[in-house]
């Protein structure tokens, strides 16, 4: 039996071959500093729907803080992908229906 050697999901074709970063969306700012107090600083704004930007948080080390900034990009990310395709759903619907 012959063994395959390679990776399913890389790519040696790209020049970065690095994972997407959770704040890179330009849609989601997400705002991360160090206090003058020895904490950290989280806030993320949402420019396309400001209602679900997230207000300032203080945590305890920068861990926590990434932590808790990835957590609520990607919520957020999911709730503006659902909000589109009930959009989207909606709007397919009407156009049979009229």
């Amino acid at each position: 039996m012959k063994n395959i050697k390679e990776e399913i999901g890389r790519n040696f074709h790209s020049l970065d071959t690095d994972p997407v970063p959770y704040d890179y969306d330009d849609n989601i700012p997400v705002t991360t500093v160090a206090t003058q107090d020895g904490k950290w600083q989280v806030k993320i704004d949402v420019k396309s729907n400001p209602e679900y930007s997230v207000k300032s948080h203080t945590f305890e080390d920068e861990a926590m803080a990434k932590h808790f900034a990835r957590q609520n990009v990607e919520a957020i990310k999911r709730k503006l992908q659902n909000e589109s395709a009930v959009r989207s759903f909606v709007r397919n619907y009407l156009i049979l229906i009229l």
